[in-house]
């Protein structure tokens, strides 16, 4: 019995020893998904004493946002021959096309921070070159703030300023080509809240 335990330990040692870890650095572009901005209720005041219309609280938000460049960090271990399987977290900020609130706010930003559980499949390797796929599922936790104090409080308040949402990103095609003994460069394309477009670095140990 002592015997195949040991067999046992040596072989899972072996495999520990032979995963390979991979880390990747880059960028993304054209983010997809849920988006958030920071919503907000501002007073409007009657049109006229004899209308009949009284003030009112009236509900808004940052419409329209436009995506930044995405920064990504991503770790995946090797499990089995070319599955693999890690984290990664991705960092962006969005503003809106068009914001004009009566001139009492400035612009808004949202910031996200997105953690995704990923999987990637090796399925073509020559060589320096890989061929790959690799899918994610997470959440997205996106905070707006603006840059300018609010002037009037009776006028303009805040109602919601933060979010969390469902994060994925499913890249179809990945290229990777090594460059040197421990250092890669690729690249992704697909769709997800990482973005349509993604490049990078890539080393392994």
């Amino acid at each position: 019995m002592r015997k195949y335990v040991f067999i046992a330990m040596i072989l899972l040692g072996s495999a520990i020893g032979w995963s390979q870890n991979e880390i990747y650095v880059g960028v993304g572009l054209g983010e997809v998904g849920s988006k958030f901005a920071p919503q907000f209720t501002t007073y409007v005041d009657g049109t006229s004493s004899t209308s009949g219309v009284t003030g009112q609280w009236v509900n808004s938000e940052a419409s329209d946002l436009k995506n930044r460049i995405s920064l990504n960090a991503m770790y995946l271990r090797q499990i089995s021959g070319g599955f693999y399987l890690g984290a990664s977290y991705s960092y962006f900020t969005t503003k809106p096309d068009s914001f004009s609130p009566n001139g009492v706010l400035g612009v808004p930003t949202t910031t996200n921070h997105v953690v995704l559980v990923n999987a990637k499949y090796t399925w073509l390797s020559k060589g320096s070159f890989n061929l790959y796929s690799r899918a994610g599922l997470g959440c997205r936790f996106s905070k707006g703030s603006f840059p300018e104090e609010i002037s009037d409080p009776s006028t303009v308040e805040i109602v919601k300023d933060s979010k969390t949402s469902f994060a994925y990103q499913a890249s179809v095609l990945g290229i990777e080509l090594k460059v040197l003994p421990h250092l890669a460069i690729y690249a992704e394309g697909g769709v997800g809240t990482q973005g349509c477009f993604l490049a990078g670095l890539k080393t392994w140990f």
